[in-house]
């Protein structure tokens, strides 16, 4: 295909070991039959920098995906020891998760959140997987101090990120006051100069939680205000407005 043919020619051109898992990468999607065609590229990316975690997740993805799992096991462990943590603390976290590796996954997490505490982008990534992991509660605490923290350093982009997550996570709970909080939460950031989507749709599914009329038709206000704009709403979002918007007459 044309996209294999320019990776090609790309890697025959550079020493850049990107552009090699770049070449990789395209084979493995646009040509799956020449999987060890694409093992080879890979590979050797990890041999041509093995600290460098990209060749190793990918070449773990690349079993994974035609289910070798033995060999993305055997690469794991080979990438644990050649990965330079310092220089991607979040690697091993992510290849451990590609395999089912929680636990271990998670003290990679902890490691790096500990190594560097003021890097919101692991704050980020350790909220995800305390979330995915059913570690809600872990997830939610985390949060809290990622908005103190924020708020004080004057950190709009993490602050508006938390609070957003948060209510996401606390409108899924059996209690009131936890959606009361969520509003709460999502009011504050609809309160700045810039309104997101992202902030006016889940306003919307705060509103739609909330069992009492008048809240139920802001949600479907605002969740038809929305559904206008392309991209905004997600399918369930529809299906949402659709059901509530039954009940309501």
């Amino acid at each position: 295909s044309r996209a294999v043919e320019m990776a090609e020619q790309t890697v025959k051109n550079s020493k850049d070991v990107r552009d090699r898992i770049w070449y990789g990468q395209v084979l493995s999607i646009a040509e799956p039959e020449n999987a060890a065609k694409a093992e080879a590229q890979l590979k050797q990316a990890t041999h041509d920098d093995p600290a460098y975690p990209g060749g190793w997740i990918e070449l773990i993805q690349l079993y994974k995906m035609n289910g070798k799992l033995d060999l993305a096991k055997q690469t794991l462990a080979e990438a644990k020891k050649k990965i330079d943590t310092k220089r991607t603390p979040l690697a091993l976290a992510y290849a451990c998760e590609l395999l089912g590796q929680n636990e271990e996954a998670e003290q990679y997490y902890l490691g790096a959140i500990k190594t560097t505490p003021e890097d919101r982008r692991i704050q980020q990534a350790v909220v995800e997987f305390r979330i995915k992991t059913g570690k809600i509660d872990q997830a939610e605490k985390l949060l809290d101090q990622m908005i103190a923290g924020s708020e004080g350093a004057k950190d709009t982009a993490t602050l508006l990120w938390s609070r957003r997550k948060l209510a996401g996570l606390k409108i899924n709970s059996p209690k009131y006051q936890e959606h009361v909080a969520a509003r709460e939460l999502i009011d504050k950031n609809l309160d700045g100069p810039q309104k997101a989507d992202a902030d006016l749709r889940l306003a919307a599914l705060v509103d739609a939680s909330i069992t009492t009329k008048e809240s139920r038709q802001k949600a479907i206000e605002k969740l038809e205000s929305l559904s206008q704009r392309p991209g905004v709403l997600t399918p369930d979002d529809h299906l949402l407005l659709a059901k509530i918007g039954r009940a309501h007459v």
